[in-house]
């Protein structure tokens, strides 16, 4: 779960506009990003760029860093989803709704890839980890260890890529 830093702006508009305490605010921003779907950049009042995200069911719009670390602002916002999809034309939405299909193919794809090499890497971590258990030479257990830390980080991002596919899907299923 991708932890945000808050400002004290985005607090404050929180427990104004959200009616949340200011004590669960920042816990509460971090929740809605968790599911909220990115709609495009704004330019906020500061003449600065931001991304915009949108959380459907508490009709949220929460607006982010552009380095997409810190949570800005936040905002209640009418129902986006269902009025955008009534403005299209058919053959338009039609169209839409082939090319997140197709996405989602291919993420699928690349997921089910990534998972794989994920699972093969664990397997090769398990294997050196009982060899360094098996060896008694010192250098011998520190070039394990060298290796060990080499397969824990390729772990680490191929966990991070699944992630990010597994958010991307997330975001596809609502159109296709």
């Amino acid at each position: 779960m991708k932890r945000y830093n808050v400002s004290d702006h985005a607090i404050k508009r929180a427990t104004e506009r959200l009616r949340v305490k200011r004590s669960q605010a920042v816990s509460y921003l971090n929740q809605l990003m968790q599911t909220a779907v990115y709609i495009g950049d704004r330019t906020n009042e500061d003449g600065s760029i931001v991304a915009a995200y949108y959380h459907e069911n508490s009709r949220t719009e929460i607006r982010v860093t552009p380095n997409g670390k810190e949570i800005v602002t936040c905002m209640r916002q009418p129902r986006l989803v269902g009025t955008i999809e009534a403005q299209l034309p058919t053959p338009l939405l039609a169209a839409v709704k082939r090319e997140a299909a197709k996405l989602l193919r291919n993420h699928g794809r690349e997921l089910r890839k990534l998972e794989r090499e994920l699972a093969e890497a664990e397997l090769l971590l398990a294997q050196k980890r009982l060899n360094r258990l098996k060896t008694n030479n010192p250098r011998t257990k520190a070039a394990i260890d060298r290796d060990i830390k080499d397969i824990s980080s390729k772990i680490d991002a191929n966990k991070t890529s699944i992630g990010d596919i597994e958010a991307a899907i997330s975001q596809l299923k609502a159109h296709a």
